[in-house]
């Protein structure tokens, strides 16, 4: 709805027509946040919840699941922007591009946005923890996240 991923949607489109919002704004890192929960941390959450009740897992599972996908979702946008901004290093944007939206390397810089990647796993993982053996896919599929961190 108007407050998950259309909404998250309507904020990048907001961010778009607007233009670029100003590295130095204090709100940035809150912003983006916001943005990368409301749409590719929403997947998450909805893969690993749809997932979750179709096994029949009690309330507090579902809780701890849904914290562990809020914080690898984000963090698997943190890393997937950190990997954008590498591959594009040396190239040069396009007359007309819009620069918008700012990724978490523009604002945080590269390694603290790495170190940021890597906290929330630990979050998300440490979320499961209790779950013991069952949560191991989970898990291998985190480890893969943190690879492609490198």
């Amino acid at each position: 709805g108007s407050t998950g991923m259309v909404g998250g949607q309507a904020m990048e489109m907001d961010f778009r027509r607007r233009g670029r919002m100003s590295l130095g704004d204090s709100c940035g890192i809150r912003h983006l946040e916001s943005l990368a929960r409301l749409k590719t941390g929403a997947l998450f959450v909805a893969s690993v919840r749809c997932g979750a009740l179709v096994a029949g897992a009690t309330h507090d599972q579902l809780s701890m699941l849904t914290r562990f996908a809020e914080n690898i979702g984000l963090a698997f946008q943190i890393v997937d922007d950190i990997l954008d901004k590498d591959k594009d290093l040396g190239q040069s944007q396009q007359p007309g591009e819009s620069p918008w939206p700012v990724s978490f390397p523009d604002i945080l810089d590269t390694e603290d946005a790495r170190k940021y990647a890597i906290e929330l796993t630990r979050a998300g993982l440490d979320a499961i923890e209790i779950l013991g053996a069952k949560a191991d896919p989970l898990r291998q599929l985190t480890m893969e996240l943190l690879e492609r961190a490198g």
